[in-house]
């Protein structure tokens, strides 16, 4: 039986950016061809605390989606929160194997 590589998926981080905000973790998954495909599983964190804030996926094929882990989240942390997975997607789109 001939196997061949079809997708490829790594979970990625900002963990070692010691000027983020957040933490923001997720799989990360594109085509053979190196071409972006979707953000799965994505956990945003507070950098200082380590408290859990959000989850949020996004794909080609499907729009961004988060959900707040409280509603306890003031709507300036929100926001944060926000630019902070839009830059994880924008450098996921980015980064080659």
């Amino acid at each position: 039986m001939e196997l061949i590589i079809e997708k490829t998926s790594a979970v990625m981080s900002n963990a070692a950016d010691e000027t983020r905000t957040n933490t923001v973790r997720a799989e990360v998954t594109k085509a053979k061809n190196g071409v972006f495909e979707a953000v799965r599983n994505g956990q945003v964190y507070d950098k200082e605390s380590g408290m859990y804030l959000a989850y949020f996926n996004f794909g080609v094929q499907e729009p961004l989606n988060i959900n707040f882990a409280t509603a306890d989240i003031s709507a300036d942390m929100q926001n944060v929160v926000i630019a902070d997975i839009q830059a994880f997607i924008a450098a996921a789109r980015q980064t080659e194997e």
